[in-house]
């Protein structure tokens, strides 16, 4: 059936214009053609007629009616109004006198704002701008009234508002200060008010607030102002009809693309709908991003190759997917086969037949292999994906042997290059980080199916004079894939990205710690301080009480030469001999002496034997004071470090103070660096007194071989470099980076690496046996009593020089 031309189209778009126009009062040139639809139309303009008179009647009151939206001075302030006030003196005094903010932003912003002339107006003018409107004046209200009641018509009287500005109290009548007649005033002028005159002359003269009499009783017109909301709709009307003018004008060049191009719509939108986001344009500012980037192609547009001219842009971890029309051949679609689509690569071609699209991926195993083309999925109508692994690693693990080249760091001898390739567990102390690493990175290389090759460096790589050496040169040339665990630093991230921690070791200062005696003076440590103030409070009372059993003695029975003779003198020394374990010539004669003799050598000879056994432990006991690296350049002992390139670097790259420090002792201005080969310096630490700076498990191994199992037991680290484990480092732009980086992940789950490095790796030697061998007594042991005697025989050649002086 024909439609008639002015017959609703059954769109949603004709039904909101008949009833937006409705709403409006403006009709609509389309309508129902049946009775059902102009019933329902018929109630539609009868509803919004009635809507619309009491719209109108409504609109009619509200333009004339007031607001009650300035009632304080901050409703003043925000307001649109203009300010002024009446031009006299007092007002300019106070204005500038209150300090209360709204009231001085009043002041200073609306009615004296800076740069331009204060708002201050006559009387007449001032009332004369309150009348027409949007103006607010500061007047006395007196004459203000009065003036108000004398030019306003009724009805402009009704919105007249007061606002208290001063907030001052009622005025007073100022009189003389010291006037003899003061208080004649004040009861005269409370007469007058209790009389009622003053209130009759008010009436007389003043004019209170105009009445309104008629509200909204005369006409006036329409101002700007009151259309001012009209107006804005009408302007977002505008903007919003220009937007939506060009939304339609795109719309319709969007329905113009033919078939094909809206089928490639579809298969992006089902892309985007599984997380694939896309842009229309792309500006590289960051790289955090990248992963989510994804290229959509038309290879049939006109110099679609160009888009391929950026080998970069095909690499991880950028993603493409490039769409062609089978049927069309506008496309040499041979010319993608040679693109660097290398292992890392995400390179999806999608090809139309029909509606329908095939979707392959594409990718390289080695740079000058051949392209590899695997099936992704389809799409018609639905995206279908029909990967065997989503996991990029499962897809491409097999790098079809093509090779891949480590570089083996050898600092140690030059046999390494022997036995490191063979992993015949020769020689297991030295190189034992590079062995460790050929045999995880071995095992990664048979599971990516890659031939694996190595080169060695003699050294880790550091940067001088703009120029990379060793390993990480190694790597940065191309001459090698990856490289031996080594620590992990800022400079070299420029060059190398670091996967996983395959052979991990500690670099750090190891020593024994030296004897007690070498920090303490063992001679005072066998007994507690209040053990030694009761052994002296015990002697001094046994002085004391000899001294009075040998008086005594002296008194009854006379003195003889083996006889105490009753002074504080033999006393004492018979006190200070049984404390020495030496006995003395002279003693006691009677019975009481003779017990308290008795039992002072008891006590003392118990007392002796503790302390002996005491002593005997403590020579042979290590301390524990060095702990810090702090305590270690504040001791007297021997720092030195393993001669190899990392340590000079190392050890000089530090500018703490401490650090500093223990670099000076090290390599100091003037003298012999301490700087020396393996067996050497573990040697120097079996003897004692000696820290060295070495890969711990490589020490550890050789500690095994040549300490005996007493030396074991006071070995002690304290880190220097503060480092996190090593890590593997690959070339920064490898193209088998994320395949290393997973192959070692699974080789570390599955315990092969703990296997490795305990086979070949030797921990801190565990201490079996603590102190039960003989060591002899050295000097530094016996210093502190070397001291006490020189210092005794130079007090006693003191004491000589004063019983000589007193003789004489």
């Amino acid at each position: 059936m024909l439609q008639h031309p002015l017959q609703l189209n059954g769109s949603w778009a004709d039904v909101l214009i008949l009833i937006i126009g409705a709403v409006l009062q403006q009709g609509c040139t389309l309508e129902p053609r049946y009775a059902a639809g102009r019933v329902v139309t018929l109630l539609l303009f009868v509803a919004l007629t009635i809507l619309y008179a009491a719209y109108s009647a409504n609109i009619v009151v509200l333009l004339r009616a007031p607001s009650s939206s300035v009632r304080s001075l901050t409703d003043l302030l925000d307001s649109p109004l203009k300010l002024g006030a009446s031009d006299f003196e007092y007002n300019r005094y106070f204005f500038k006198k209150l300090n209360e903010p709204v009231r001085k932003a009043i002041y200073n912003k609306k009615i004296a704002p800076k740069g331009k002339k204060p708002n201050f107006y006559t009387m007449e003018e001032g009332v004369e701008k309150i009348r027409r409107g949007l103006f607010a004046f500061h007047m006395e209200l007196n004459p203000g009234y009065r003036l108000i009641q004398e030019t306003y018509q009724e009805d402009e009287k009704c919105d007249l508002v007061e606002i208290d500005y001063i907030n001052e109290i009622d005025p007073w009548l100022p009189g003389q200060k010291r006037s003899p007649y003061k208080d004649l005033f004040k009861i005269n002028f409370m007469k007058i008010r209790e009389t009622g005159i003053q209130s009759n002359i008010h009436h007389r003269l003043h004019v209170g607030k105009p009445r309104c009499s008629g509200i909204i009783s005369a006409f006036s017109s329409v101002g700007i102002t009151d259309m001012y909301p009209a107006l804005i709709a009408t302007l977002y009307g505008v903007f919003i009809s220009i937007a939506v003018l060009f939304l339609e004008i795109a719309y319709k060049r969007l329905n113009t693309l033919d078939q094909s191009e809206g089928e490639m719509l579809n298969l992006f939108k089902e892309l985007n709908d599984g997380c694939v986001q896309s842009s229309l344009t792309f500006n590289e500012k960051s790289h955090f991003q990248d992963h989510a980037l994804l290229f959509f192609v038309d290879l049939d547009c006109p110099n679609a190759e160009a888009l391929f001219n950026v080998p970069k842009l095909l690499r991880f971890p950028y993603r493409w997917l490039a769409v062609y029309d089978r049927e069309q051949y506008k496309f040499n679609v041979t010319m993608i086969w040679d693109l660097p689509l290398l292992a890392d690569s995400d390179f999806v071609l999608a090809e139309r037949t029909g509606d329908n699209y095939t979707l392959i991926e594409l990718h390289k195993p080695s740079p000058a292999g051949p392209t590899y083309s695997n099936p992704r999925g389809y799409y018609n109508g639905t995206l279908i994906d029909t990967r065997p692994h989503k996991e990029l690693f499962r897809r491409r693990q097999n790098i079809m042997g093509h090779p891949l080249t480590m570089a083996n760091v050898i600092q140690d001898s030059n046999s390494s290059q022997y036995h490191l390739p063979r992993e015949d567990r020769l020689e297991l102390h030295l190189d034992s980080i590079a062995k460790i690493s050929w045999i995880n990175v071995h095992i990664a290389f048979q599971m990516l199916n890659a031939t694996p090759r190595y080169i060695f460096s003699h050294r880790w790589g550091y940067k001088r004079n703009g120029q990379w050496s060793g390993m990480i040169n190694d790597l940065n040339t191309g001459r090698a894939d990856l490289g031996t665990n080594c620590v992990a630093n800022s400079e070299r991230l420029s060059v190398v990205a670091y996967t996983d921690s395959i052979a991990k070791f500690k670099v750090k200062f190891i020593f024994r710690q030296p004897p007690l005696s070498y920090v303490a003076n063992i001679f005072t440590l066998p007994f507690s301080v209040n053990v030694w103030i009761s052994v002296i409070l015990s002697i001094i009372i046994s002085t004391f009480t000899i001294y009075l059993a040998s008086k005594w003695e002296a008194f009854r029975i006379g003195t003889d030469q083996m006889q105490l003779d009753g002074g504080i003198g033999d006393a004492m020394l018979l006190t200070l001999s049984a404390l020495g374990q030496q006995g003395c010539s002279k003693e006691p004669k009677k019975l009481a002496g003779r017990i308290m003799l008795w039992i002072i050598f008891a006590a003392l000879m118990a007392l002796y034997a503790a302390y002996s056994a005491n002593i005997v432990v403590l020579l042979q006991a290590p301390s524990n004071s060095i702990r810090t690296l702090e305590q270690l350049v504040n001791s007297k002992m021997t720092l030195a470090a393993l001669e190899v390139d990392y340590n000079h670097f190392v050890l000089k790259a530090q500018k703490d103070p401490i650090r500093l420090k223990i670099y000076k002792k090290i390599e100091p201005d003037k003298g012999k660096a301490e700087y020396y080969g393996l067996n050497e310096g573990v040697e120097r630490v079996r003897k004692g007194l000696f820290a060295f700076h070495v890969i711990a498990e490589q020490l550890y191994r050789r500690v095994e071989e040549t300490f005996l199992e007493t030396e074991k037991c006071d070995l002690v680290e304290v880190d220097f470099m503060n480092i996190l484990d090593p890590f593997v480092p690959v070339y920064k732009f490898s193209p088998y980076l994320e395949l290393l980086r997973v192959a070692f992940k699974r080789i570390h789950e599955s315990g092969i690496q703990v296997a490795v490095n305990k086979r070949i790796h030797v921990t801190k030697p565990h201490c079996s046996d603590k102190i039960t061998t003989f060591r002899s007594v050295s000097f530094l042991n016996i210093r502190p009593l070397l001291l006490f005697m020189l210092i005794g025989i130079a007090i006693s050649i003191v004491i000589l020089m004063l019983e000589i002086i007193h003789e004489k």
